[in-house]
């Protein structure tokens, strides 16, 4: 939404802040209900990002998460680009809102399987391992049984391995099934045979087929045909699915016609966008993205239509760093990146203004589809 001139902007500002105030109010109360009806739907769980990270070695936790960094900067870089800043040297846009974000998850991206790699296991799944593969083995003494459980959970197996990624449901669990491998414990030759562990404590977070993200987000312009976008969210538990929540964007879009004499019938805009996210202390996300747009407003102050379209070239990361415990008193650091696979996207959406509230509706062509709806209010 914008106003025809200064004067414009002064006779409705008593309105509008007290509309304004009513707004703020208004997305503080959504976002409070947002995180309680999501924590709400999965209170049930008992595991979180981090927590199923901490149960899985570093080829399968790599495997559980790349679904995960996809949707997260699938999500990260939509909604930036909507109205493209007016050609203007100078004026006064304000508009303060929420942007809510959808990336449709494919359904091929719920399950992983792994065939011939490297398997660690941890303590619990070591000792049932040896309880099903070595005849007698609880009739051992206690700190024979101790060493081999020490002695299976430090080696490598070679394995078959099946498994959710963070889309997955809450019931499909992690199957592991070995190669035979020969162990010595005490000048004791041990043969474990090929043997198939299910592990409860690795299942699905989020099968509910798109991957949300709802953030607030204020822009103010124009100066030199400029505008510049902050999105923010402070430390929030999402759910006990996702884990606490942290997030910081910021985006720059600039109109090149402000500098032409004679402007086009259309507003367009280059833009820069760059973002961070943190899941916990385990898992951090940031994107950059490249843009450029053109939009048309029909309409004046009281209601108007905006069309627009635009193409985002755009990468994403993801840092993982997690604890994975083989035994007690032997832990190891795990340390990777995942890159995102949407590299560029197409955007198509439509905007409606009545008196100063705005709300977009956009849907984003990419390797990973995501779709946008925007709630502003300002001038």
């Amino acid at each position: 939404m914008r106003t025809n001139s200064t004067a414009n902007f002064r006779y409705h500002q008593p309105g509008a802040m007290r509309v304004l105030r009513n707004i703020t109010w208004l997305i503080m109360a959504s976002l409070l209900a947002f995180f309680s009806l999501a924590h709400a739907q999965d209170e049930t769980s008992t595991q979180g990002v981090e927590e199923t990270l901490g149960n899985l070695p570093q080829t399968a936790a790599q495997e559980f998460a790349q679904p995960l960094v996809n949707a997260v900067g699938a999500n990260l870089n939509t909604g930036w680009m909507t109205m493209a800043p007016e050609a203007k040297m100078s004026g006064l846009t304000l508009r303060l809102g929420l942007v809510g974000v959808g990336s449709f998850i494919d359904g091929e991206d719920d399950i992983f399987q792994l065939l011939g790699t490297i398997f660690q296991f941890q303590e619990n799944e070591a000792r049932e391992l040896a309880r099903m593969g070595i005849a007698g083995f609880d009739l051992l003494p206690q700190t024979q049984q101790d060493a081999i459980v020490e002695e299976i959970a430090t080696s490598e197996f070679t394995a078959d391995v099946t498994g959710p990624t963070v889309f997955g449901g809450e019931n499909d669990k992690l199957v592991v099934t070995t190669e035979a491998k020969e162990i010595t414990v005490d000048n004791i030759t041990y043969i474990i045979p090929s043997e198939t562990i299910t592990f409860d404590d690795v299942t699905g977070l989020w099968d509910k087929g798109i991957f949300p993200t709802i953030v607030p987000q204020l822009s103010l312009g124009t100066f030199y045909g400029t505008q510049a976008t902050i999105r923010y969210l402070p430390d929030v538990k999402l759910s006990e699915d996702i884990g606490t929540l942290s997030y910081f964007g910021w985006g720059i879009q600039h109109n090149p016609l402000v500098w032409f004499q004679n402007p086009l019938p259309v507003n367009i805009a280059v833009s820069f966008f760059k973002q961070s996210l943190k899941i916990d202390e385990a898992v951090k996300v940031n994107t950059t993205a490249y843009g450029a747009q053109v939009s048309k407003t029909f309409g004046g102050f009281l209601a108007s239509v905006t069309p627009y379209a635009g193409f985002l070239i755009e990468s994403s990361n993801m840092d993982v760093d997690y604890t994975y415990e083989v035994y007690p008193g032997v832990t190891t650091n795990i340390e990777f990146e995942l890159e995102g696979e949407n590299s560029s996207r197409f955007i198509l959406g439509v905007g409606a203004n009545v008196v100063g509230l705005n709300i977009y509706a956009d849907y984003n062509f990419s390797k990973l589809n995501s779709a946008n709806i925007t709630l502003m209010y300002g001038f």
